[in-house]
């Protein structure tokens, strides 16, 4: 495993639980675009490459024989629902045989391989004549702000929260446009089928948004960070004002990509 994706593992299995509370929400709301897309039948055996904590592959498992929920952060998996087999492994060198699979997808993840083009290789191999792999990534612009963001921003600024410690590396700019992920696709040999770049909207519950900014993320990092004194004031704080904003600020509309394609 490479360095960067022992970091994500690390990061992400340290913030397991709060994850599957707060965040796996999000991840689900920003798939079904793609999700419902999917040519998938009740036979099927599909794999969810950086599947997490699992949900989105466990609400695929209703519509599908066996669902194999793959990521590296073991502690995530842990908390994948029963209907998921687990299986600790990487996208870019997908632990199953060749032609095992009817199915792939991957939510949201893609940013985490530093080989995209190898990724697609890999889930290509895997996949049986006639499957598909779907995949939803961020898109150029998914930036968190307005409203309730604001906010946070601003309380943050105010009780002089530093900046985060040097960000976990990821390669978002690989996968933020249809093109770039077609490209890797068609160069796998697989066809494309569909592919766009779209605006997706998650309305946060207050509670929720209270949680993820106080827990994780990049707003929880760097709110562990901050002296306890001030991390109870504007804790304190944060909740008042969030509890003053309307229904609409609590809404997040990032730019998805989403590509379906197919193995001949």
């Amino acid at each position: 495993m490479s360095r960067a994706l022992r970091a994500a593992a690390q990061r992400y299995g340290s913030v397991a639980r709060a994850y599957r509370r707060f965040w796996a929400p999000v991840m689900v709301a920003h798939s079904k675009p793609m999700i419902s897309a999917l040519p998938l039948e009740r036979n099927d055996t599909i794999a969810d490459l950086g599947c997490g904590v699992g949900v989105i592959g466990a609400r695929l498992a209703k519509r599908a024989r066996t669902v194999v929920g793959i990521d590296v952060a073991e502690d995530m998996l842990r908390r994948a629902p029963d209907a998921v087999r687990r299986m600790a492994g990487d996208i870019a060198t997908v632990p199953l045989g060749n032609e095992t699979l009817d199915g792939a997808i991957s939510t949201f993840a893609l940013q985490h391989v530093p080989r995209t083009g190898l990724a697609f290789k890999e889930i290509a191999r895997a996949l049986r004549p006639g499957g598909f792999v779907g995949t939803a990534t961020w898109g150029t612009d998914h930036a968190e702000t307005g409203g309730c963001y604001d906010v946070v921003d601003d309380l943050f600024a105010r009780h002089r929260v530093p900046a985060e410690a040097p960000a976990l590396k990821t390669w978002h700019e690989r996968v933020d446009e249809p093109a770039k992920l077609v490209r890797h696709a068609r160069a796998a040999g697989l066809t494309v089928e569909r592919s766009l770049a779209a605006r997706s909207t998650y309305e946060w519950p207050r509670k929720s948004f209270f949680g993820w900014v106080t827990t994780m993320g990049p707003y929880g990092r760097r709110l562990m960070a901050a002296p306890e004194d001030v991390r109870a004031r504007l804790v304190e704080r944060l909740d008042s004002e969030l509890s003053m904003l309307p229904e609409g600020a609590f809404r997040w509309t990032p730019e998805c990509v989403y590509v379906i394609a197919v193995k001949e």
